[in-house]
């Protein structure tokens, strides 16, 4: 293995992983470029998650990984957010339970993050396997993932991250300077695990404050299974539940996005014609946030005169226009128990 010349940390939040979750350390374990920390933060498992990460800690010697285990449960994004802020690399990838990695990942993303201080965020594509580790066909209900191999570099607009989620934290690696912005200005509080997650709001801030890339070869294996909801865009539980946390995402999307607004002397690369966008953007949401709230028809004929916003969020018109149709069943079903 090649020394570390870098300082690299790598973030793990994990939750009844216990199927993959040492499958996904071992290949984290042997990269070509090994991290100098992993930090990983349990958010409390009913499985054996936290054992079995222990015990392959001490099996391994990996003095410099640590785990612990949350006292209560406190959710994906608040639980990743607490490991972020734990980190000491100058590069922080982020990783999911039960995937698998290149074992170049990191070696890769950083050849091409170290070389330019702009770029603040990196992403990488990404391949899919099923429960046996097996590679299968990209799923068709996976949104914004353009498949593409042909390892080139491709520099994102920071107006294509306004109000939906880009990349995925999986195949993300971020500069500690974004994760400090975050941290400083509280907005890890204006999150949502309903809408908007963590992988969104650092790949955006990123992106403001400097340059973000995406490096079109797949390095990491992401696991296809019944059990992983992270690329569903919704999965119903309830539907009073689903109600209140579409108006809840929706709240929090908007104040996030006001507080670019606001604060536009922060970021470099808001540009005027960036700033004019995101006030639309703004006062799309505030609209179906309206609607969802009292159903009043003004918002449903400004929102369907708006169609082409909703394919914002899944980049995709067909999707769109059912994001539109399930505001409308959300405020017809949903909307009488509201009030």
């Amino acid at each position: 293995m090649e020394p570390n010349k870098y300082n690299i940390s790598v973030a793990i939040a994990t939750y009844n992983g216990e199927n993959y979750i040492i499958k996904e350390l071992e290949t984290i374990s042997y990269q070509t470029l090994t991290p100098n920390e992993v930090i990983i933060q349990d958010d409390c498992s009913t499985d054996h998650s936290f054992e079995k990460v222990k015990e392959f800690i001490t099996n391994n010697n990996l003095t410099n990984w640590h785990v612990t285990k949350n006292s209560s449960n406190k959710g994906f994004v608040k639980n990743f957010f607490e490991i972020l802020y734990q980190c000491k690399g100058d590069y922080v990838f982020l990783a999911d339970q039960d995937d698998e990695w290149c074992e170049d990942k990191i070696e890769k993303m950083i050849n091409i993050i170290s070389t330019d201080n702009d770029i603040l965020a990196i992403s990488s594509e990404l391949m899919f396997i099923d429960d046996k580790g097996q590679f299968i066909s990209p799923p068709k209900n996976v949104p914004n993932t353009s498949f593409k191999y042909d390892k080139t570099i491709q520099k994102v607009n920071p107006i294509d991250n306004f109000i939906s989620s880009y990349i995925r934290g999986c195949t993300m690696c971020v500069r500690k300077q974004v994760i400090e912005y975050i941290h400083n200005n509280k907005l890890d509080e204006l999150c949502s695990t309903n809408l908007l997650g963590h992988d969104w709001l650092l790949w955006t801030i990123a992106s403001l404050l400097g340059t973000v890339v995406i490096y079109h070869e797949g390095l990491i294996k992401y696991r296809f299974h019944s059990n992983n909801t992270s690329l569903e865009a919704v999965r119903r539980q309830s539907l009073l539940g689903d109600y209140k946390k579409r108006i809840e995402g929706l709240e929090k999307s908007i104040s996030v996005h006001k507080y670019i607004l606001e604060h536009s002397t922060d970021f470099c690369n808001l540009t005027d014609n960036g700033y004019l966008i995101l006030k639309k953007y703004i006062r799309f949401e505030s609209r179906r946030l309206s609607y969802l709230q009292t159903g009043k028809i003004s918002d449903l004929i400004y929102l369907f005169r708006h169609l082409f916003y909703y394919q914002r969020y899944y980049r995709n018109t067909i999707r769109g226009i059912k994001v539109y149709i399930g505001d409308i069943l959300y405020y017809i079903k949903g909307g009488s128990y509201a009030s």
